[in-house]
C-alpha cells in the first residue's frame, strides 16, 4: 500500500478509516506492507510515529527525499530527477503545495525521487496487489511493470482507494470560497482512475460516478467499521450538570470549520441560553481557540486530542455534525451510529449512510436549525434513548467489519488468485 497519510495516528476521519482497513486485512489473510512518503524528523514522521507503528505491529517502510535507491542505475536517475525538480522550483514552474492563496494542483504532488524508491520496494516485496491511497499518488505506478492483462498469473493487481470523488469535492469548496487540499478536474481524475483494475469507492453514490469515469475498471464500495466499541452500548443519559452532553469530534479542514463555526454562532446569537453542553474534541479545537476569532460560550468544552474513540463517545449522549458541504462519507457520522449515539445532522451529513439511518437521526434542514433541534432534544430524554437504541441496532448490521470490508476482501482475493495468504 502506498500513502503519504500517517494513518496509524487515527487523528482524522481518513486516518481512522485507513487504519481500520489495514488492521482488518492483516487479520484476514493478507500481509499489508505500507510504502509511506513522509519526511524524517518533521511533523510528517517523528519518534512518536515510530512508537505507534511498533505498538500496532504495522509493517511500514518510511521513505523521504534524502533516501536514495540502492541500485546504481536508479541512483543516477534519482539525482537527475532531483536536480530537474529543483530547477523547476527555482524557475517558478512548480509552486509549493503549501502556498496559502490557492489550492495546489495535481502535478504538485508528484515527487520524482519517490518513483524509483517505490519500484525498488515493489521488486523486493513482490506484492500480488498494489493499493494506492488517493489519486494524487497514481504517478508511482509509472515505473511498475504492467505485465500481461490477459492472465492473473504473475500480474500485479492495481487498486485505488479514492476516499472522495475529488473533483466534486474541490468544486464544493470552491463554491464556498475556500481552498481545497487539491485542485483537480474531472478529466485529470478520470485519467488517473483508468490506470487501475479496481477502484474503491467510499459510498454507493460515488461508486456510480467513479464507474462512469473509468468504465473498464471494477468498482467496489468500502465504507468504515470500528473494532474498538468499548462502552458503546446504549446507556443512561449523563447527569453532569443535569445537561445533555453533545459531542463533536473533528480534525481541522474547511468543511469542519464552517460546520462548527455555524453551530457556535447560533449558540451565541440565540435568545435562549443553551441547556446542553457541547464537548468538542480533535484537531478542530486548536483552530477554534487560536485562529477562528470566535468567542467560545461557557457551555462549550474543548477536549483537544483524544487517545481512544471509546473514551470520547462514552462521555457524550448525542453527536452533532452540522456539515453543509463536501463529498465522500462523513466518518464522524458513521462513528456516532457505531457507538449507539443519536445523530443530529443535515441532509448533506446523511449522504452515504445506509437506509434506516434516519431512524437514529434528527435531520435539520440546514446548519442554522441545528442549535434549536439540540435545545428541543435536551428536554426529551425519552427521544434520546429511543434514537440511541435505533443507532445501536443499525450499527450491528450496517457497520460491522464484514459489511464494510467484505466486498473489498472478495475483490482482492479474486484479483490476486484467491490464495490464503496474499501480499498488499
Amino acid at each position: 500500500m502506498a500513502t503519504d497519510v500517517p494513518f496509524w495516528r487515527a487523528a482524522t476521519g481518513a486516518q481512522q478509516r485507513m487504519y481500520s482497513m489495514v488492521q482488518f486485512l492483516n487479520r484476514n489473510g493478507f500481509h499489508v506492507k505500507t510504502f509511506y512518503l513522509g519526511q524524517s524528523g518533521t511533523e510528517q514522521f517523528d519518534l512518536h510515529d515510530e512508537m505507534l507503528i511498533g505498538s500496532y505491529q504495522l509493517d511500514i517502510e518510511q521513505q523521504s527525499s534524502d533516501q536514495i535507491p540502492s541500485s546504481r542505475w536508479r541512483k543516477m536517475k534519482w539525482y537527475v530527477r532531483a536536480i530537474q525538480h529543483q530547477i523547476n522550483v527555482w524557475l517558478g514552474n512548480t509552486r509549493s503545495v503549501l502556498a496559502p492563496d490557492r489550492s495546489p494542483k495535481l502535478e504538485e504532488f508528484r515527487w520524482p525521487w519517490a518513483i524509483d524508491l517505490f519500484v525498488e520496494s515493489v521488486e523486493q516485496f513482490k506484492p500480488q496487489t498494489i493499493l494506492i491511497q488517493y489519486v494524487k499518488l497514481a504517478y508511482l505506478l509509472e515505473g511498475v511493470q504492467r505485465d500481461d492483462r490477459s492472465t492473473n498469473e504473475g500480474r500485479i493487481n492495481r487498486v485505488i482507494d479514492t476516499h472522495d470523488v475529488l473533483h466534486r469535492r474541490f468544486e464544493s469548496f470552491q463554491k464556498r470560497g475556500l481552498n481545497h487540499w487539491i485542485e483537480i478536474s474531472r478529466e485529470e481524475e478520470s485519467h488517473c482512475l483508468r490506470k487501475f483494475d479496481l477502484i474503491v469507492a467510499i459510498q454507493p453514490e460515488e461508486a456510480r460516478i467513479l464507474q462512469e469515469m473509468a468504465p473498464k475498471s471494477n468498482v467496489v464500495v468500502c465504507g468504515h467499521a470500528i473494532s474498538d466499541k468499548t462502552n458503546a452500548a446504549p446507556r443512561q443519559l449523563s447527569q453532569r450538570e443535569n445537561k445533555l452532553a453533545v459531542g463533536y469530534l473533528g480534525s481541522f479542514n474547511g468543511s469542519n470549520a464552517a460546520a462548527i463555526e455555524s453551530l457556535i454562532s447560533e449558540m451565541r446569537s440565540s435568545k435562549q441560553v443553551a441547556n446542553y453542553r457541547l464537548r468538542i474534541a480533535g484537531g478542530i479545537c486548536h483552530w477554534l481557540l487560536k485562529d477562528s476569532g470566535l468567542e467560545i460560550p461557557d457551555s462549550v468544552e474543548m477536549m483537544g486530542a483524544i487517545d481512544k474513540l471509546s473514551t470520547f463517545y462514552s462521555s457524550v449522549d448525542v453527536i452533532v455534525n452540522p456539515v453543509g458541504f463536501g463529498t465522500g462519507l462523513k466518518i464522524k457520522n458513521v462513528e456516532a451510529l457505531s457507538f449507539g449515539k443519536p445523530l443530529v445532522t443535515t441532509p448533506h451529513g446523511m449522504i452515504g449512510l445506509p437506509v434506516g439511518a434516519e431512524k437514529a437521526a434528527i435531520i435539520c434542514e440546514d446548519e442554522s436549525e441545528v442549535h434549536q433541534k439540540l435545545m428541543e432534544l435536551s428536554t426529551n430524554p425519552e427521544q434520546v434513548e429511543s434514537l440511541g437504541t435505533a443507532a445501536w441496532e443499525i450499527a450491528q448490521s450496517e457497520f460491522s467489519e464484514s459489511h464494510a470490508y467484505g466486498a473489498l476482501k472478495t475483490a482482492l482475493d479474486r484479483g490476486t488468485g484467491g490464495s490464503s495468504k496474499e501480499a498488499v
